[in-house]
């Protein structure tokens, strides 16, 4: 099988990570309906057990003017963004 054929092509926002009590990590993301193929074969390869490699290509869309509008009125209470 070459590598191409069990490929999985899909663009999600990240939602965040969880730390679990033994100390593994679960990742979410979020996806359009239109992704629905994508999420059906994710839960196939769940389903039978299947290992997974995940490479992340970070795609840009909007520029920094979208970061710029959901940053406004956020308040940031981490020490670190405070010596910002």
């Amino acid at each position: 099988m070459a590598e191409n054929d069990s490929l999985i092509d899909i663009q999600v926002g990240f939602r965040g990570v969880k730390t679990l009590v033994d100390n593994g990590l679960v990742f979410a993301f979020d996806a359009s309906e239109e992704n629905a193929m994508a999420a059906a074969q994710l839960i196939e390869c769940r389903r039978f057990g299947a290992v997974l490699r995940l490479r992340i290509d970070v795609v840009e869309i909007g520029g920094s003017e979208v970061k710029e509008k959901e940053n406004v009125g956020r308040k940031r209470s981490s020490n670190y963004a405070k010596d910002q």
